[in-house]
């Protein structure tokens, strides 16, 4: 008998120990994964970061990094029909990781779930009340006086009111009222409280562009331009406003700037 329970009792402890061992490396190959992937997208190899993604997917299919970082890759290729359902499942996985809400947020507008995308500003400023990311893309997705109002209490009571986030929020409602004066005044506001948000400067330079100021908003664009990374969707509205110029020189660094993207 000792000798059938010592035999049974090997036997699991080896069961026990390949299973374990089986845990060990799988982890391990997740962590590789994921820093790997992380690596490439920090490097702007997207491809590579995504083919990364996929294997760690595969391997854990409900990895809330795996989720994100794809949904994250598909935003950066400017595919936010393919980013959504990855940051949906990013967002279920992982509620509180807010970064991940806030490309939610972009991608629900962007592929025009306009309704989706203010229950998900609205929710992600319950969960962190100083979010001006979800402050400012709350404002812009108002349509409605009752939508209006609601964004005008949240800016209300939004923590730090003299905050780029605030102005920007309050110049997003007032361009929906066709107040074009107070939303100038909200934008210069908006730049002395933070004179490198690429946000006001482009929402300047577009003001500016409408006014005929093709100078003052070539500054804006390029300024914007200068602050953000090279595959920035900023830096390929620059390329674009100076295309548009059709003047030779203009062309000419359009073109450098799209190779640059």
């Amino acid at each position: 008998m000792r000798t059938i329970l010592a035999l049974i009792s090997k036997i699991l402890a080896a069961v026990l120990l390949a299973t374990l061992s089986a845990g060990c490396s799988d982890g391990a190959k997740k962590s590789r994964l994921e820093a790997s992937a992380k690596k490439y997208f920090d490097a702007g190899e997207l491809e590579k970061a995504k083919i990364e993604y996929l294997n760690l997917i595969k391997l854990d299919p409900a990895n809330a990094a795996a989720a994100g970082g794809l949904g994250q890759i598909w935003m950066e290729q400017g595919v936010p029909w393919r980013a959504t359902p990855y940051l949906l499942e990013a967002r279920k996985l992982k509620p509180e990781d807010i970064p991940l809400r806030n490309s939610l947020l972009k991608a629900l507008i962007a592929v025009g779930g306009v309704k989706e995308a203010r229950e998900e500003a609205a929710a992600i400023l319950t969960a962190a009340p100083d979010n001006g990311e979800a402050l400012m893309l709350l404002a812009d997705t108002t349509g409605s006086p009752e939508d209006i109002e609601s964004a005008r209490q949240q800016i209300a009571k939004f923590p730090g009111q003299d905050t780029a986030a605030v102005h920007l929020a309050a110049a997003s409602l007032a361009l929906r009222g066709n107040d074009t004066a107070a939303a100038e005044v909200a934008l210069a506001k908006a730049l002395t409280a933070d004179p490198k948000s690429v946000t006001a400067l482009t929402v300047s330079a577009n003001l500016l562009l409408k006014g005929n100021d093709v100078a003052g908003a070539d500054l804006k664009f390029k300024a914007a331009a200068d602050l953000v990374s090279a595959r920035s969707p900023h830096r390929l509205k620059y390329a674009q406003f100076k295309a548009q110029q059709q003047k030779p020189e203009a062309l000419e660094q359009a073109r450098l700037l799209a190779d640059d993207i």
